[in-house]
Order: structure tokens, then sequence, then C-alpha cells
């Protein structure tokens, strides 16, 4: 499950960095 919150957190702010 942490491993989950983690890439969801990493994807999310690469996404907040992309756009």
């Amino acid at each position: 499950m942490i491993h989950s919150f983690f890439f969801c957190l990493l994807f999310f702010n690469c996404w907040i960095s992309f756009v």
C-alpha cells in the first residue's frame, strides 16, 4: 500500500510539473 501511495504521489507530482 505504501508503495502505491508513493507511486501515486510521484506520478501526480510529475503531472503537475508537466502541466
